[in-house]
């Protein structure tokens, strides 16, 4: 099928068939010879083994993330990268354990338009002797597990209010970090972190909660540009008083 040259992205979610884990695609562009597409994955979202039947150029905009080739040692991406995967060859790629990754893909197509043919998912075993193979290389982790992806148990409601609230201790504890965070599939942790940080903005929550919640998202990978766009777009909706209060958090924690 031919698909006319289009000037407008189009961003969606990545497709659980051929992706582990969480993060988008935006298209830009795509003919009958070449699509071209950048590529978010979250911390630990990586695709599954694929081959091209032309020809794919990867360039790596932000973040840090692994390629491996079949029967080849992984290789660490870093912004500025560039790879080229040529016909044929079968590999995957994605973003690191706790760091995640976006890259410009340009894929060429062949005479029936194809681009990809897909595989199988990249094992658990496989992904951990990758990341254990370039961990040498990344910089100090930045993102605690407990804070990142709540998969460490939250015990906060229970120290706090165990003993004057039990069920709301273990709403908090359980369902909220416990459950709710830890669906990842549906939205990821990042996109989590700025809907939270948004809300509490909205609702005047300033305080130690909204800090904690500022920090867990810079943790799940929001960058500095993305929390000053997101605050300023809220402040014309919820109060430009607001925003001030976030922003003088904020800049604390990306500096």
């Amino acid at each position: 099928m031919t698909t006319a040259h289009s000037s407008d992205p189009t961003r969606t979610t990545l497709d659980p068939s051929f992706f582990d884990g969480t993060g988008s695609l935006t298209m830009h562009e795509a003919d009958e010879e070449f699509s071209t597409g950048t590529v978010h994955f979250d911390a630990a979202c990586r695709n599954h083994w694929h081959t091209h039947p032309v020809a794919q150029i990867l360039v790596v905009t932000e973040g840090f993330g692994i390629y491996q080739e079949e029967g080849k040692a992984p290789r660490l991406l870093r912004s500025g990268d560039v790879v080229t995967t040529g016909k044929g060859v079968n590999h995957w790629h994605g973003a690191c354990r706790n760091h995640a990754m976006e890259h410009l893909a340009v894929t060429l197509k062949d005479a029936d338009g194809h681009a990809v043919s897909w595989g199988r998912a990249v094992s658990n075993a496989e992904y951990d002797a990758a990341n254990a193979a370039v961990a040498a290389d990344l910089p100090s982790d930045p993102r605690p597990s407990s804070t990142t992806t709540m998969d460490t148990k939250v015990s906060a409601g229970r120290d706090q209010l165990g003993a004057f609230a039990p069920e709301f201790a273990h709403l908090n504890d359980d369902v909220l970090f416990g459950e709710v965070w830890a669906r990842q599939r549906q939205l990821s942790a990042r996109d989590r972190s700025l809907v939270t940080v948004i809300s509490l903005m909205s609702s005047g929550v300033l305080d130690n909660s909204l800090r904690f919640h500022l920090q867990t998202a810079k943790e799940n990978g929001i960058t500095q540009t993305e929390i000053a766009e997101a605050v300023t777009h809220a402040a014309f909706y919820v109060g430009w008083p607001k925003a001030w209060a976030v922003f003088n958090m904020a800049k604390e924690i990306w500096k």
